[in-house]
Order: structure tokens, then sequence, then C-alpha cells
């Protein structure tokens, strides 16, 4: 490791920068977390939507099979 030296006002500087990153990291990693979990609540719903979809369509194949038959 090496030694860094700074003058002290520079010192109290550079605590402060520090502290505002890691609040501001703090603040990334939880939005990222919010929208991760967005996300997969998207991603829920689409499945749902795309099953309902399939669903119409199984029913509309079938509806036309029906007529096709009479």
């Amino acid at each position: 490791m090496t030694n860094v030296f700074v003058k002290i006002e520079s010192y109290e500087d550079i605590k402060d920068v520090m502290e505002l990153s890691k609040e501001r990291l703090k603040q990334a990693i939880d939005l990222l977390e919010k929208i991760a979990e967005l996300k997969q609540k998207e991603d829920a719903e689409l499945a749902v939507w795309t099953d309902n979809l399939n669903e119409i369509s199984a029913n509309i194949e079938d509806i036309e099979k029906t007529l096709k038959e009479q």
C-alpha cells in the first residue's frame, strides 16, 4: 500500500467527496433494485398477456375449425 500525503484542508474536502460518493452509490444501487423489481413485475404481466392472447388464438382456431366442419 502506498502512503498518500495531502494537506489538512484537502483531507476534509476529500472526506466530504468520499461521503457524497458513498451516498450517490447507495442511491444508484437502490434505484437499480427498484428498476429490477419493476422489470420483474412487467415481465410477469407480459407473460399473463401472452397466455391470454394464446388462449384467444386457440379459441379462434377452434371456432374456425367448427365453422368449416358445418
